[in-house]
């Protein structure tokens, strides 16, 4: 690259400043941290930070109106690199949650994806989870977004709306994948867990090329190859890159029509960069013109493109295959050499007429979101991984069971695709299973009679809680 390009952005505000001087000049840590902490006191970060309200919100909106609320002002200042620890900006934070998430909460938890669009909920994961707001709903957010994941592993807005959707968006995907990506950096969210995600998502933006059909080849829309800054909820190629450059896929040969894209855009080794209507506070940069912004992305995308090749796309994880080990008495024991859980294989009957064969697996981590990690023929023996549909349904009935105070012994997958839920007292068990359409069955027993069986499609109705209750009570 060349030197004046880089004394060009060398020029600009703070926040290119420290960013070039980590991406491209691979300057020591204390030198662009301490470049870094320049921010607040000048250029944009600070002239964002004067426009900020007594209440610690940004035109006294949490997500509307755009681009002036605090949701995409935080967002902006979090692209510049301003520190967690900012007191103006967690002050902001903190309206987020109180405002965007606490006050839609129904006896302490989310619930359900459905009064927001999901777009916005993974806004308010990346920007409470950068700022350090550590209330348990932002795990539970955070969960909520991982089973929103669609089968093509992309993420749809339009789904809570519209729900014959069946193509993940390449906005939404991005929204929720960059607030994912920040709760497991920050600790609230299961690393593993977002990895196996962010690995479908990649495989799904991967498919098509990341602007591509994935049937024709043709340019899906031909705003994805126009490139503006901030990106505020919409996607383009060069947001994708920037996003990828992190991984280990940006070397996959797929991203290669996105990276020739990337370099026909170049102008005498700059970029520019475009604009979305609607009101800001001031211009970053002009429409159409140099953006430094876009110079340091394209230039960092293909620095890390470079560096990393292109020969060798990362491997699939193998589906596990579970090995029986050496039976016992009236049970055998099996151990999962992907997730190192150890499970117990049992023998019962849920009614005396009517004796079935279970295979009962016993998680250690019983969060329902490590559901997520099953895939098919996780058991060995063709067993189907948890639907969505059984995920979600079993989400909900865990939450009515803990608001009455039920004892959840374990959360489990069914050989079918659902899920079991064990509560158990003493010598009896109280088992509801989750079938893979999200119908439910819930059946008891105990050594002493045989169980008693029965059907329902309301869990909130209160009425089935009350018998599992009396029967575990052993009244």
């Amino acid at each position: 690259m060349a030197d004046e390009v880089l004394d060009w952005l060398m020029a600009g505000d703070p926040s290119i400043r420290w960013q070039t001087m980590r991406d491209l000049f691979d300057a020591p840590k204390e030198a662009w941290e301490a470049e870094r902490r320049t921010l607040a006191s000048e250029g944009w970060t600070k002239q964002f930070l004067d426009l900020q309200d007594s209440e610690g919100t940004w035109a006294q909106g949490i997500y509307s109106p755009k681009w002036t609320s605090t949701t995409y002002t935080l967002l902006t200042l979090i692209d510049f690199g301003i520190e967690r620890e900012h007191p103006a900006a967690r002050m902001g934070a903190k309206q987020i949650f109180e405002k965007g998430i606490a006050q839609r909460l129904q006896n302490g938890r989310l619930g359900s994806l459905l009064r927001n669009d999901v777009c916005v909920w993974g806004f308010y994961l990346h920007v409470c989870s950068y700022f350090g707001i550590t209330e348990h709903v932002i795990l539970e957010l955070a969960e909520l977004l991982l089973e929103d994941q669609m089968p093509d592993g992309g993420w749809n807005c339009r789904r809570q709306r519209v729900k014959s959707t069946r193509h993940g968006s390449f906005h939404t995907t991005f929204n929720v994948l960059e607030g994912l990506r920040a709760a497991a950096r920050f600790g609230q969210l299961d690393s593993a867990l977002f990895q196996e995600s962010e690995a479908r998502a990649m495989e799904f933006m991967l498919a098509h090329r990341l602007y591509k059909s994935d049937k024709t080849g043709e340019v899906i829309d031909e705003h994805f190859t126009q490139f503006c800054y901030p990106t505020r909820w919409h996607y383009d190629v060069l947001r994708g890159l920037d996003y990828m450059r992190d991984t280990p896929y940006i070397k996959d040969p797929r991203v290669g029509d996105a990276l020739e894209l990337l370099k026909s855009k170049e102008q005498a080794g700059v970029w520019c960069t475009g604009k979305y209507s609607g009101v800001t506070y001031f211009n970053l940069e002009p429409g159409g013109r140099r953006s430094r912004w876009n110079t340091l992305r394209a230039l960092r995308v293909l620095r890390a493109a470079s560096t990393m090749g292109h020969s060798s796309p990362p491997q699939q994880a193998p589906v596990p295959v579970w090995q029986f080990q050496s039976p016992l008495a009236g049970a055998v024991q099996v151990k999962s050499p992907a997730l190192g859980l150890s499970y117990q294989h049992k023998v019962y009957c849920t009614t005396q007429e009517s004796p079935q064969i279970r295979t009962q697996f016993c998680a250690e981590d019983p969060r329902i979101v490590s559901l997520r990690l099953f895939q098919n023929n996780w058991d060995g023996y063709g067993a189907p991984a948890p639907t969505s549909e059984s995920i979600t349904r079993a989400r909900s009935i865990l939450s009515s069971l803990t608001e009455d105070k039920f004892l959840v012994d374990r959360v489990i997958p069914s050989a079918a695709g659902g899920v079991f839920i064990y509560m158990k007292a003493s010598d009896c068990i109280a088992d509801i299973e989750v079938f893979n359409s999200g119908e439910i069955i819930a059946s008891t027993s105990w050594p002493r009679k045989p169980g008693e069986v029965w059907e329902f499609n309301e869990i909130e109705s209160g009425e089935t809680f009350e018998r599992i209750h009396s029967f575990l009570a052993g009244e």
